[in-house]
């Protein structure tokens, strides 16, 4: 059941909430089924719902979004809504501009498509109709009653036709002459550590797979980039996956002592040369700013972590470590404002795992 499409701006906690609660007590009467309820701002407010939800069980939020005009900012509220333990239900979706136009962002497709499978999030896309807009599955005139020829289909409905086929989300389709294919992500090799567990995301104490099952990371962290480059590389990555059996790499990347702060190019390309091998190895890896006195450098790691999110953030190779090992800062004073500083930077292009440093050498 969903009990409303799409409000415009009535108040959740004044109205909303009520209605809906309305809507559940009639629905449970006679049903246990789950029930999607709509959220402000034509469904999309779904992180203000999640702190002041609905009573029940089997209760889930729509989250409607149009890839031309709904990007990151709203992948952010869902992860928002998401991560205070409420069911998200992306119940209309469409691919193109809400506001009209043929084009079609193949680069949002993919990355709402990469968000909505780690999540975990059931979608239905917008729509079985035959009008003359790009939202349509359908031409006009196509059959009503289905066996429709790929002539018959829209650029979007064979987009999400081929897709569902694989049993998957929406994905980038072929070159139109308007607008290009992005170049695809690669595909984690078959027997990796990537190929087997795939975006990872943290649950209470525990690291979960995209399974949604437990996994333990092991491996090596590589000394400082500014000291041990020479190990920065991808055979020596190839020989710890193949015969050390690795299924992470720490790329500890010196930032003081001649480091990113004196050498900031050169240190960010040794990063990128490891990552690269652990992306084409299938090797998780996690991005480490090795510095004792980070929040000494605040904009610096701010600049360092925002190139590496926006650049790899969608993989599920990366995860992100913001502060090596703080000494006697507060945490409180300190730490907390630096680590929520670099967390807000990270969260602007990417939804993976970031490991915080503690103080007193992070013990």
């Amino acid at each position: 059941f969903e009990t409303f499409n799409e409000p415009v701006r009535q108040g959740w906690s004044q109205v909303l909430k009520p209605y809906h609660t309305q809507m559940v007590s009639t629905i449970r009467q006679h049903s246990q089924n789950v029930i999607v309820m709509g959220t402000r701002t034509w469904s999309q407010e779904v992180d203000e719902a999640a702190s002041d939800p609905v009573q029940g069980d089997n209760l889930a939020y729509s989250l409607h979004f149009y890839v031309g005009t709904h990007k990151q900012d709203l992948r952010n509220k869902a992860a928002a809504a998401l991560s205070r333990g409420v069911c998200v239900f992306a119940s209309e979706w469409g691919i193109w501009n809400q506001g009209g136009g043929p084009a079609v962002d193949y680069g949002e497709v993919r990355a709402w498509n990469d968000f909505l499978a780690q999540e975990g999030i059931s979608s239905a896309n917008w729509a079985i109709n035959d009008k003359a807009e790009p939202a349509s599955a359908l031409k006009p005139g196509a059959s009503s009653h289905g066996s429709w020829s790929d002539g018959e289909l829209t650029e979007a409905g064979r987009l999400v036709r081929d897709d569902l086929r694989k049993g998957s989300g929406p994905t980038p389709g072929p070159t139109t002459t308007t607008t290009p294919a992005p170049i695809p992500d690669p595909v984690a090799p078959a027997g990796s550590p990537v190929a087997a567990h795939g975006h990872l995301r943290v649950s209470g104490s525990r690291l979960l797979d995209g399974a949604g099952q437990p996994v333990r990371l092991q491996g090596m962290s590589l000394f400082w980039s500014q000291w041990g480059g020479k190990y920065w590389n991808a055979d020596a990555l190839r020989w710890l996956r193949d015969d050390w059996r690795v299924s992470l790499v720490r790329a500890a990347m010196g930032v003081e002592a001649g480091g990113y702060l004196q050498n900031p190019e050169a240190e960010l390309a040794r990063v990128e040369t490891v990552v690269n091998a652990a992306v084409e190895l299938g090797l998780y890896v996690l991005v480490d700013w090795h510095e004792e006195n980070a929040e000494r450098h605040l904009a610096q790691a701010k600049g360092f972590f925002g190139k590496v999110a926006e650049k790899y953030g969608h993989l599920p190779n990366v995860l992100f470590e913001t502060f090596n090992e703080p000494v006697r800062q507060g945490w409180s004073q300190v730490l907390k404002p630096y680590h929520t500083q670099m967390v807000s930077t990270i969260r602007q292009h990417s939804q993976n795992v970031i490991v915080m440093g503690t103080r007193t050498w992070s013990q």
